[in-house]
């Protein structure tokens, strides 16, 4: 999982190894879902908005597939005063689910 975030806007970008049809692939803000979705492609982008400035946040992912949850990947970010990026990077593997590494 990479972020790119900005003073109120954050994109995640997911790229799944090993992608499962049947399973679910969730986002969270400060444990809150902001994506759950089946994936069509390996690559997955979420596009979070109204932040707010020079806040910070954790973004969490992770697979579901017959209510089994992969490891859950972690990464903080904090959104600027200005159009500053930062990009961490994050790897998320499961056991027997798909792994999700950074891009």
């Amino acid at each position: 999982m990479q972020v790119e975030t900005e003073v109120t806007e954050a994109w995640i970008n997911l790229r799944i190894e090993g992608m499962e049809n049947d399973a679910q692939y969730i986002v969270t803000r400060n444990d809150s879902i902001i994506y759950k979705n089946k994936a069509s492609s390996s690559h997955i982008m979420v596009h979070d908005i109204n932040l707010k400035p020079d806040h910070d946040y954790i973004y969490r992912a992770y697979a579901e597939m017959n209510h089994i949850i992969s490891d859950v990947g972690e990464i903080s970010c904090a959104t600027m005063d200005s159009s500053f990026f930062h990009r961490p990077s994050l790897i998320i593997a499961g056991y027997g689910m798909p792994i999700i590494t950074g891009l």
